[in-house]
């Protein structure tokens, strides 16, 4: 093995180390959707597989083609399963963002509903000026076939992809789950801090004094 040094030979914890290391930016590229960077950091790696014990590898797939075969079709079908998981998680995420926007624009304009838009423009619906908002911010139910090449992408790195969801999908709906719990609390404690703001906005009910609210009876035009 001239091209390896001993240290590095492959079983040990150090070649361990050192494929864990592509590995870690494997998953990196894959989060970034970087499939060139992807599939040049799998070429090396396993580039350096073969070379560092190609005594081995090299007579095992030369002998073992069947078993090979299995390994590939097996790896095809886990990334044909893992493409359905990814694609759940990729359309939660693109119904989170819907409904995030959705909330902050009824906050902003109203509920949506067939009532004019504006007085200038009487032939719009605040709906469809939604549905404008909606289409022109990309928040559109996403369709496979608008996502092929992202598809296919989960689907050849799919040991890193999981990580990657792993490290993000779950992570951040977890989040997401803890923040939903405790939102309500750190508004309460915001609300207690700004009092004097709440009522100083507070809109107070005019007083009239009673004696303006008396009947004034009319007093009739003298003749001259």
């Amino acid at each position: 093995m001239p091209f390896v040094l001993p240290f590095l030979v492959f079983g040990t914890l150090w070649a361990w180390l050192a494929l864990a290391i592509p590995f870690i930016f494997l998953v990196a590229f894959v989060a970034n959707r970087e499939s060139g960077w992807a599939f040049f950091t799998v070429f090396i790696a396993l580039a350096y597989w073969i070379v560092s014990d190609q005594k081995v590898v090299i007579p095992w797939v030369l002998h073992n083609p069947e078993r090979l075969g299995l390994y590939i079709v097996g790896y095809v079908l886990i990334g044909i399963a893992w493409g359905f998981v990814k694609w759940f998680f990729h359309a939660l995420r693109a119904s989170d963002r819907y409904k995030e926007y959705r909330a902050a624009w009824i906050r902003e304009n109203g509920e949506i509903d067939d009532t004019p838009w504006n007085s200038k423009v009487s032939n719009t619906t605040k709906r469809q000026r939604f549905v404008q908002d909606v289409k022109s911010r990309d928040l559109e139910q996403p369709l496979a076939i608008d996502n092929k090449g992202r598809i296919i992408f989960w689907m050849s790195y799919w040991s890193a992809s999981m990580v990657e969801s792993a490290l993000y999908d779950l992570l951040v709906r977890l989040w997401d789950f803890i923040y939903a719990r405790i939102g309500h609390v750190l508004d309460g404690i915001s609300k207690a801090l700004f009092a004097q703001q709440h009522a100083d906005f507070a809109e107070k009910p005019i007083v009239v004094p009673a004696e303006a609210t008396q009947d004034v009876t009319p007093v009739a035009d003298k003749e001259f």
